[in-house]
């Protein structure tokens, strides 16, 4: 599971669970829940994971497949898996784009329905 893996990052790195905390600025709890398992951890947390150890592999956190980390040659060269850090940012990219496009659809369903209400108001008035 992530947090087993969580904690082996931090073993490796020689991070405590406090100094995690603080970089993250989130309690030394949330951090504490999150390692048990007790927690869960959002992809904002996971990008922060990423960016404090940009030789992390985000396949191996994510999967448990691979290795840890890039070695110094391989940092660049990150296979393209569908859990790399590239593709992790392209899906991040499209949901966002399909949240947005989901947003118009409900502006324009509420401005049909807006002037639904408004003819049968006037429906409504014309009969009274």
């Amino acid at each position: 599971m992530i947090n087993s893996r969580i904690k082996e990052v931090l073993l490796k790195k020689g991070i405590s669970q406090g100094e995690l905390a603080d970089r993250w600025k989130v309690s030394r709890q949330y951090i504490n829940a999150i390692l048990s398992g007790n927690g869960s951890i959002g992809i904002k947390l996971i990008n922060k994971l990423v960016d404090a150890f940009p030789d992390l592999n985000l396949n191996w956190l994510l999967t448990g497949k691979g290795d840890m980390f890039f070695d110094s040659q391989n940092t660049m060269k990150e296979p393209e898996t569908e859990y790399s850090n590239s593709n992790l940012l392209k899906s991040k990219e499209e949901v966002i784009q399909i949240q947005h496009d989901y947003i118009e659809q409900l502006k324009n369903t509420l401005k049909k329905l807006e002037k639904e209400i408004i003819k049968l108001n006037n429906k409504l008035n014309n009969h009274v």
